[in-house]
């Protein structure tokens, strides 16, 4: 075979496997493409509401005293939403309202304790509830 004849075939099987190369590189560009609106558009995320104690909690509490604690709702529902909340001190209501937030709104509410009509106990257990669906709570101890 001439040399001419070579460098025709070395430039055939060259630019074949280029081909190739460009080929598969487009694809994989295309797939990456495809999936990625896939992945945005049937993106779906699920809201959550955030509650939690703001600040130090009391460790004990004064009877009659002045006893405070604080707590957050914070909105991540990705629409306005409208929160219903309680506070309790075993049975006994401290505090209750409604709130709306907008999304990643967040409210605090600070929540007085002037503690008279409790049972003597070692501890009690103070709740705060959301939306009669989400609730935290902590211990203290009577003074």
């Amino acid at each position: 075979m001439s040399q001419m004849g070579q460098n025709k075939e070395f430039h055939y099987h060259f630019l074949h496997r280029k081909s190739t190369i460009y080929t598969l590189i487009f694809t994989l560009i295309m797939l990456i493409v495809i999936l990625s609106i896939f992945i945005i558009v049937n993106r779906h995320e699920e809201g959550i509401t955030e509650l939690y104690f703001q600040g130090d909690l009391p460790k004990t509490i004064v009877r009659n005293g002045n006893n405070e604690f604080s707590f957050v709702i914070h909105n991540r529902e990705f629409i306005e939403k409208a929160y219903y909340y309680e506070a309790h001190i075993e049975s006994k209501l401290l505090k209750k309202g409604n709130v709306t937030l907008d999304h990643n709104e967040s409210t605090s509410i600070y929540c007085p304790m002037t503690i008279k009509e409790v049972p003597d106990r070692e501890f009690y257990i103070i709740t705060v509830t959301v939306n009669e669906a989400q609730s935290i709570h902590f211990w203290t101890y009577l003074r």
